[in-house]
């Protein structure tokens, strides 16, 4: 499997997770937590083992954390998030904007892909910017990755922030 295709199928599987595991009404319990951590933990720890680590790539990964924390934040503002004063639990609630959110980075990436594989200009134009800039297409995966992992880490982040917060709690 190429880079770019690597890229588009982890970025796949981060789209359906957050689907699955955080549309709709949800308690953001430990388990939540610690699966969305370790998610994060697991395929940084596994996937970024080989990638270019000199200091032009590292500016790369830089621009993608950059985009992921973008990400974040509108994904977060897209998210309701309390805790139940009858419960003690903390919830959520993601609807269409948190789906929207998520749906456009996932488009970009689909587009920057069909672009570098099937339109010749654009992928022309690309391979001489990675040309001026000393990059190798190795840092094309990893940066869609941690785009994503920054996606998700950073919600969490500060979905947990925002529910300790004593103005949080409330009942549904």
């Amino acid at each position: 499997m190429s880079d770019l295709t690597e890229a588009i199928v982890m970025s796949g599987g981060f789209f359906v997770l957050m689907l699955i595991t955080q549309f709709g009404t949800r308690t953001l319990s430990m388990h939540r937590i610690l699966a969305s951590v370790g998610v994060v933990v697991g395929v940084g720890a596994s996937y970024f083992g080989s990638a270019p680590t000199d200091g032009r790539s590292l500016a790369v990964y830089v621009v993608g954390i950059g985009i992921g924390l973008v990400f974040a934040g509108l994904a977060t503002a897209s998210t309701r998030s309390w805790i139940d004063a009858s419960t003690g639990k903390r919830m959520t609630r993601s609807g269409i904007a948190f789906l929207a959110v998520w749906a456009t980075a996932m488009l970009m990436r689909v587009a920057f892909v069909w672009a570098v594989s099937d339109n010749a200009t654009f992928r022309t134009w690309f391979g001489e910017q990675m040309a001026t800039l000393h990059l190798t297409p190795g840092v094309i995966a990893p940066f869609f990755v941690l785009w994503a992992l920054t996606m998700v880490g950073g919600r969490v982040a500060a979905l947990l922030w925002r529910t300790r917060r004593p103005q949080a709690l409330r009942t549904a």
